[in-house]
């Protein structure tokens, strides 16, 4: 069950990371700078999707071996299944805990606070505005627990020759199933905007689940069609770039606006993105090793970036901007802002790697 470090996989999660700080340094020049501001929103979702494929990857490679074992049973599963939750819930829950204290003190309101820690706070319905960021957590973690749940009660009635096959068709299955929910949507709103787009499909959980199991679809691929993966990385490279500059200039060139393509936006749109950013897995998977300074700060990034993810908002910047009296037309002073702002995110986000840490050596111990 224990993941072997691989210093590409490492760049990709701090690529992402990176990018979703970026995304916030970018958005706080709406006045200074409107044109640089403009790239803040596409880099921020792109960051978020980037996780997501990149959990649904390592979902596929930690459970795989667990699930092709001779001996697997419902206790490997939830042996697994344990394993990731306690590296995922108790820094969440302690970032929550510490939210709500914020949000008391300041005279935030906080709406149904429970439904956060249960995960629950976007299932079905848009995100409060508090906490907004924790709202790709629910789609990694009910991913994982459907995916998991629903390959151990396969595993109960099927032959062991057949595990590869069922694993393959069940993420495929999965991933039609949450397809199928974005067509339900389409026929059930009428969205107009990017606004609403964004609020009640992008970031509700029940709509999202397919970017983990495609990340899934990716990993499988690393793991059975591995001659496929490693001969034509460059050929997916290839064209994830081209995804890329499709859906940076292609939409517009071709006019794919949401009032007049609604289809495209609500369904195709986000499964798309998750299939061009998991094109460039191939490529950063190959790049085993680096230089030692550069790889050893890549991975000290990578083990903080969930803590980072966590706190870089609702705790770091919102603070950092009530705090700090800062003219938003002065680029002097966003630039101080934004240094403050990136500099506690990342020690914030190393404090809870080194809580997590030493909270899993005692389960362990």
């Amino acid at each position: 069950m224990t993941e072997q470090k691989n210093f590409g996989l490492d760049l990709y999660r701090v690529s992402a990371i990176v990018t979703l700080l970026l995304a916030n340094v970018l958005n706080s020049f709406q006045i200074a700078n409107p044109a640089i501001a403009q790239f803040a929103p596409i880099l921020g979702f792109l960051s978020l999707e980037a996780f997501f494929v990149l959990s649904g990857f390592l979902l596929a490679r930690s459970f795989h071996g667990v699930f092709m074992a001779e001996t697997f049973s419902a206790r490997d599963a939830l042996r697994f299944v344990k394993h990731r939750l306690l590296r995922i819930l108790p820094l969440y829950w302690l970032v929550l805990l510490v939210n709500v204290g914020i949000a008391y003190a300041v005279g935030y309101p906080v709406e149904s606070w429970w439904r956060f820690a249960f995960l629950w706070q976007n299932f079905f319905q848009p995100i409060p505005s508090f906490f907004p960021e924790s709202w790709g957590l629910p789609v990694v973690v009910f991913a994982m627990l459907m995916f998991v749940g629903l390959l151990t009660s396969l595993a109960r009635v099927i032959r062991q020759q057949h595990k590869p096959a069922v694993f393959l068709l069940t993420t495929l299955g999965l991933i039609a199933v949450f397809l199928w929910t974005k067509w339900l949507y389409h026929t059930q709103h009428q969205t107009s905007d990017i606004a609403t787009w964004d609020a009640t499909l992008k970031t509700v959980a029940v709509y999202r689940f397919d970017s983990v199991f495609i990340g899934v679809l990716f990993g499988l691929l690393y793991l059975q069609g591995r001659k496929i993966w490693d001969m034509g990385q460059w050929i997916f490279a290839f064209l994830g770039f081209n995804g890329l500059v499709f859906l940076a200039l292609g939409i517009g060139v071709f006019q794919l606006d949401i009032e007049s393509h609604a289809a495209f936006w609500h369904i195709l749109y986000l499964p798309l993105t998750t299939i061009v950013l998991g094109c460039f897995l191939p490529l950063f998977v190959a790049w085993q090793t680096a230089p030692s300074v550069f790889g050893r700060i890549v991975s000290w990034l990578a083990r903080a970036s969930y803590g980072i993810y966590l706190v870089h908002f609702s705790i770091v910047l919102l603070l950092v901007e009530h705090w700090l009296v800062v003219d938003f037309s002065n680029t002097g002073q966003l630039g101080l802002l934004n240094a403050v702002y990136v500099l506690v995110s990342v020690v914030l986000g190393w404090l809870l790697y080194t809580i997590e840490k030493r909270l899993s050596a005692r389960v362990r111990g």
